[in-house]
């Protein structure tokens, strides 16, 4: 059962990504949305559409599937599939990639590599 609750409230956010049991992606264009990354980090297994940034991520995490809402049919298919899919190895691609890449200690470094390099070339 899906349940739409518009706007949510940072406060509460951690605790309904906890109780949820998967992460589900309907826009046709994003940049990098934070809501793809903080579904990640609470280890949940995404169903995200063709988007070379989104389907970036997922593919590097290993935590869920792309899907083309074009194509009605096949989006069905593939997400009854990943269902019945291990959704335990799932949650844990997403939290340990989201361990390994977006932690602010990890990024804040790469930022911080980055800028050197700009400023020393």
């Amino acid at each position: 059962m899906e349940i739409l609750l518009g706007h949510v409230d940072n406060k509460i956010i951690n605790r309904l990504y906890s109780c949820s049991d998967v992460y589900i992606m309907s826009s046709l264009y994003e940049g990098l949305p934070l809501t793809l990354l903080e579904a990640l980090s609470s280890g949940l297994p995404c169903i995200v559409p063709n988007i070379k940034s989104v389907k970036s991520i997922i593919n590097k995490s290993k935590s869920g599937i792309v899907v083309n809402y074009n194509n009605i049919s096949e989006t069905e298919s593939k997400i009854k599939k990943f269902l019945d899919s291990d959704f335990l190895k799932l949650k844990k691609s997403s939290r340990k990639f989201a361990e390994k890449n977006l932690d602010w200690s990890i990024i804040s470094k790469k930022y911080k590599n980055l800028f050197f390099k700009i400023y020393n070339d």
